[in-house]
C-alpha cells in the first residue's frame, strides 16, 4: 500500500517544526498580555488621580475666576492674570508692613529694657574665719553695664540669735567708692546692719560682712528682686 504524504517523515518533520515555531511565537505574546493588562490599569489609576487634581483645582480657582471677571474686563486668562498680579502686590505690601511691625516691636523692647531699673545677682560668697568669728566677702553682679548710683543692702539675722554683726564695709575689689557719714548702721541688738554707699563708676558691688559666729543672714537691697538668705559657717 502506497504511503500517503502525511505520513512521509520529512512532512511530519516540517509539521512539527512549523507547530514549534508557531508555540515559541505565541508564548512571549501570551506572557505580555497580562503585563498590558497590568499597564493598563496603572495608567487608568493615574489618569483618575490626574482627572481628580484637576476638579480639585477647578474648585479653589472658581472664586478666583469670579472675582477676576467681576473686577477686570477682557479675557478669563487676563482677568486672572491681572488679579494674581495685584494678589503679588498686596502680599509684597504685607510683608513691608511685617517687617515694620517686627522693627518697631524691637525698638520697642530695647526701649523698655533700657527703661527697667538694673538688678543686683550674688555671684559669689566667700567665708573666712579667725575661730568663731566669720568674714563673709559678698561679690554682686549687675544686670546693666552702667553706673548705678547710690546702693543699699541690709543684713538682718534671725530673731532670738545671740551672733552679731561687728561691720559691714565694701571693698575696692568692686571699684572705687564714696561713702559717707551714716553710710553704715548697726542696731543696738546688732541683729541688723544697714550699708549705703556708691561706686564712681560701672562694677561688681563687693562687700565683707562680719559676724561673731556662724549664722543665717538675710540680704535685701533696693536692686535685689528678692532677699537672698545666706548660711555662712
Amino acid at each position: 500500500m502506497a504511503q500517503k504524504w502525511y505520513q512521509k517523515a520529512g512532512v511530519q518533520a516540517a509539521i512539527v517544526g512549523a507547530l514549534a515555531l508557531i508555540i515559541v511565537t505565541l508564548i512571549p505574546v501570551a506572557l505580555k498580555v497580562p503585563r498590558l493588562e497590568s499597564g493598563n490599569a496603572e495608567l487608568s489609576r493615574k489618569l483618575g488621580e490626574k482627572t481628580a487634581e484637576v476638579q480639585r483645582l477647578e474648585t479653589l480657582l472658581a472664586p478666583f475666576r469670579t472675582i477676576a471677571l467681576e473686577r477686570y474686563t477682557g479675557p478669563e486668562n487676563e482677568a486672572l492674570m491681572k488679579l494674581a498680579s495685584q494678589i503679588e502686590s498686596l502680599q509684597a505690601l504685607d510683608r513691608e508692613k511685617t517687617l515694620k511691625i517686627e522693627k518697631l516691636q524691637s525698638q520697642l523692647d530695647k526701649t523698655s529694657e533700657q527703661a527697667t531699673p538694673p538688678t543686683l545677682s550674688l555671684v559669689s560668697q566667700d567665708t573666712t574665719t579667725n575661730g568663731n568669728a566669720c568674714v563673709v566677702t559678698l561679690r554682686f553682679k549687675p544686670s546693666k553695664n552702667q553706673p548705678l548710683g547710690q546702693l543699699r543692702f541690709n543684713a538682718d539675722l534671725p530673731i532670738g540669735t545671740s551672733v552679731r554683726i561687728t561691720d559691714f564695709w565694701p571693698t575696692l575689689a568692686g571699684g572705687p567708692y564714696l561713702t559717707g557719714d551714716g553710710s553704715k548702721i548697726i542696731g543696738e541688738d546688732g541683729t541688723g546692719a544697714m550699708l549705703r554707699y556708691s561706686l564712681t563708676a560701672a562694677g561688681y558691688p563687693t562687700m565683707e560682712l562680719k559676724l561673731s559666729g556662724p549664722s543665717k543672714v538675710r540680704i535685701s537691697g533696693e536692686y535685689i528682686p528678692e532677699p537672698i538668705i545666706l548660711d555662712v559657717k
